[in-house]
């Protein structure tokens, strides 16, 4: 009984938790900010109708979800804008699906996550785990790539060697300018430079090797930014590399 009585009582309380927490992977692309108001309108409803239906707070959210991605595709499926946020709202469903409590069918088997899209939703959830698959698959292959080119450490300390020497190539110089904080990916910087993979990789071990390039690893993807920035503004820095940064902008 006062089980009972404290779940009802808290019952919004969860409500907002939940909504709060699985809203992070309701994404509706573009025209969010035209829906901000049609999405707050089906919460209320959903967080005063589930209460009466006796839904538990995590399948009321579901069932919002639901109802929010079901008008959204009814008023918006023939804009080609939108296809890429068919799949993002399905596994955002799924997702919320997957917080509902588990509960037996007529089988006495428990209803699975997947069992509650209706046939629409589930297709577009099987085609955000193909888009999800192709993109790991990219990224693995740009990290095995990047992982297979190798810089002994004799010519990267050659090449800076070179750099002090006054001797900058236009690469060199493009690798320097196009790496400057947001920190992007290997790829994103030497298609910005106009440069190869190869000669990315090869310039950003070279500045990283005098502590010149950062690298982060986020979700096991490789980003790098020029650090440069940091030395070039300490009054300590040595006129030989104060120079070297003035050429490398130039």
């Amino acid at each position: 009984m006062l089980g009972r009585l404290n779940n009802t009582f808290f019952w919004g309380e969860e409500f907002n938790r939940i909504w709060k927490h699985n809203s992070i992977f309701l994404k509706t692309g573009d025209i969010e900010w035209k829906w901000i108001k049609r999405i707050e309108e089906k919460k209320s409803y959903w967080q005063v109708h589930g209460k009466l239906e006796r839904l538990t707070p995590e399948r009321a959210v579901f069932e919002a979800f639901l109802d929010i991605s079901d008008i959204l595709y009814l008023e918006l499926c023939q804009k080609k804008e939108m296809a890429s946020v068919w799949p993002d709202l399905a596994y955002a469903l799924y997702y919320s699906a997957s917080c509902v409590p588990l509960q037996k069918n007529i089988k006495g088997q428990h209803t699975m996550p997947l069992e509650l899209l209706p046939a629409r939703w589930k297709e577009f959830f099987e085609l955000h785990k193909e888009l999800t698959n192709l993109k790991i698959a990219g990224k693995k292959a740009k990290s095995d790539e990047i992982s297979s080119i190798r810089v002994p450490k004799e010519k990267a300390i050659e090449a800076w060697q070179q750099l002090c020497g006054g001797d900058i190539s236009m690469v060199a110089r493009k690798v320097w300018q196009n790496s400057y904080p947001p920190r992007s990916t290997a790829h994103e910087i030497a298609a910005r430079s106009g440069v190869s993979i190869q000669d990315f990789i090869f310039w950003m071990l070279v500045f990283r090797s005098q502590g010149f390039m950062a690298e982060d690893v986020v979700f096991e993807e490789r980003y790098y930014y020029n650090a440069g920035k940091k030395f070039s503004d300490n009054p300590k820095l040595s006129l030989e590399l104060r120079k070297l940064f003035n050429q490398l902008e130039d």
